[in-house]
């Protein structure tokens, strides 16, 4: 018979979880913050978070309320963590992806960034983006160049720029008339 084998954390000498109960009662708030701020950093390493991401995702790996909010404070006045940074990167990712305006602002909203924030950085943007040139490099995309011939091609393109989360008006402005049958 074979001996068992220690899993991967145990044979680099780590342990990621505590492996009882009683382990978990003896950290200290200060052991918890260290924690939750190795976490968090790790997290932000990868990408930008909200700070409701951030929160939550911390939250749900189990870290006390209170070792959150220190964290987060910390963060923040270290400038790790910056609402206005995330915002900017989301925004600058909808625009590579193709999305509208309407599919940005959804977005961001999930994130739990604040609307007066969300707002003023759409209007400032709002210069920098020529949303129908948005519209026509995702819909050639994905349809190529060519007008839509019939009144079902026109609304099939439609319904992928609402998708994307562009304006009817600037659907309109893109497809033009609606070919009759």
């Amino acid at each position: 018979m074979r001996p068992e084998r220690p899993d991967r954390a145990a044979r680099e000498g780590r342990r990621d979880r505590p492996s009882t109960l009683l382990e978990l009662r003896e950290r200290t708030p200060e052991q918890w913050r260290s924690e939750a701020q190795a976490r968090a950093i790790d997290l932000l390493s990868r990408r930008e978070h909200s700070p409701q991401e951030l929160r939550n995702k911390l939250q749900s790996k189990g870290f006390p309320e209170d070792a959150v909010i220190d964290v987060m404070e910390a963060l923040q006045r270290d400038g790790l963590l910056s609402s206005e940074r995330f915002v900017e990167a989301r925004l600058r990712q909808g625009l590579r992806q193709g999305h509208g305006p309407r599919r940005i602002r959804q977005r961001l909203r999930e994130a739990g960034v604040d609307p007066a924030q969300l707002q003023h950085a759409l209007e400032a943007h709002d210069d920098d983006v020529d949303w129908l040139a948005q519209a026509r490099e995702a819909c050639d995309k994905r349809f190529g160049t060519e007008a839509p011939a019939a009144a079902r091609e026109w609304a099939r393109r439609a319904r992928f720029l609402q998708g994307r989360g562009f304006d009817e008006a600037v659907i309109r402005k893109l497809l033009g008339r609606c070919p009759r049958p």
